[in-house]
């Protein structure tokens, strides 16, 4: 899966269970081509409300918005599962 800013790609994570920490920014865009959730946290405890990204087979390009174009956490869940 990628992240994009300004349609130039600014990340690149693989398709595993795993959480980044302060991932690149902005973030306006993602290409979930993986078959596991993703979740954009805007508070590094999870302490917010997060953003899904269903998984690839649902949505391909995601716009991202203002509110979660910095994330604290980007982390991908698990495979298969829908938001």
């Amino acid at each position: 899966m990628a992240t994009y800013h300004n349609k130039e790609r600014n990340g690149l994570y693989p398709c595993v269970a795993r959480e980044w920490n302060f991932p690149s920014w902005p973030i306006d865009q993602i290409v979930n081509s993986c078959n596991h959730r993703l979740w954009l946290h805007r508070n590094i405890d999870k302490s917010d409300d997060p953003m899904c990204v269903p998984p690839a087979q649902q949505q391909w390009v995601t716009k991202i918005p203002s509110a979660f174009q910095h994330p604290a956490i980007l982390e991908v869940g698990a495979e298969g599962k829908n938001c």
